[in-house]
């Protein structure tokens, strides 16, 4: 697996050519590293394959509200213009109804999409360039994550062929994003990770 930096100038383009030969990148993030990959049906399956599992659905990363809005019901879009203006770019992952017509085949799976700003400026670069991503912690089903590669399960490795650091952030404890599920009236805590859940709800309302 070969290492590259995110502010590396090819970065860029490596990633999209990685993308479009339909492989998997490891990333560190604003969060804990890991797994990426377009929002395509390919990429749904590769990253199931590699966790072992079929009945999470992956967080998706965007970089600006034209991206999510096409991703959730129109019902929401107020929040969401709420969780934009007021909480990110954060380590947040907000849970809304999907747009049935976003993916259809991914609706069939799932009819709720977790969704992150994530806030890390050479992240978003790429997102912008490529659209939004797939986001999972690499590991297995029933394994811890990785916090670093090292950590890294070595037949994850195996099928990894680049990562994508940021140093600034080596030394750091990282923490998983925190979850809130707002489908409903309230914002209800799924996991509390690196943002209070306290400031999230006191914040999303602020003018």
């Amino acid at each position: 697996m070969k290492s590259y930096l995110w502010k590396d100038e090819q970065s860029v383009d490596v990633i999209s050519n990685l993308f479009l030969n339909k492989k998997v990148i490891v990333g560190s993030t604003d969060t804990i590293p890991g797994l990426m990959a377009p929002v395509t049906e390919w990429a749904f399956d590769k990253l199931q394959s590699i966790k072992i599992r079929t009945d999470k659905p992956f967080v998706v990363l965007m970089s600006r509200y034209e991206q999510a809005i096409k991703m959730i019901d129109s019902t929401h879009w107020d929040i969401l213009i709420q969780v934009i203006k007021n909480i990110w770019p954060a380590p947040v992952t907000c849970i809304f109804p999907m747009n049935q017509f976003y993916a259809p085949w991914l609706f069939k799976n799932q009819k709720t999409i977790g969704i992150r700003m994530p806030n890390h400026p050479d992240l978003l670069k790429i997102i912008e360039k490529c659209g939004p991503l797939f986001s999972t912690s690499i590991n297995k089903s029933g394994q811890l994550p990785a916090l670093s590669l090292a950590e890294i399960d070595p037949s994850i490795q195996s099928v990894i062929e680049a990562s994508f650091v940021d140093f600034s952030n080596q030394g750091k404890e990282c923490k998983a994003s925190t979850i809130i599920d707002i489908t409903s009236s309230k914002p209800i805590l799924v996991r509390e990770g690196a943002f209070l859940f306290n400031d999230f709800v006191n914040r999303l309302y602020c003018n």
